[in-house]
């Protein structure tokens, strides 16, 4: 996902980036979870359900360890 202006990627890809590099979860505590995590988590969502067909949240708030991905976020090393 790159911003059609700058072709950088997106905010909501960032996000996703920093959720496959903490194995699924961006708790609170993270550096990842600023104020805008949630604006952008809105975003991502909306994406990912249009990709994928989801009605359901694919990253809920897991009271506790933070939001959560209920998806296998992973990389091949050396890639991220």
């Amino acid at each position: 996902m790159l911003n059609k202006k700058t072709k950088e990627p997106t905010l909501q890809w960032v996000l996703l980036r920093s959720f496959i590099q903490n194995q699924g979860i961006i708790g609170w505590g993270d550096q990842a979870a600023a104020d805008n995590v949630k604006t952008q988590k809105k975003e991502l969502i909306r994406k990912l359900k249009k990709a994928f067909w989801q009605s359901d949240d694919p990253i809920p708030h897991v009271k506790g360890e933070g939001y959560k991905c209920r998806f296998t976020c992973r990389a091949p090393e050396n890639t991220l």
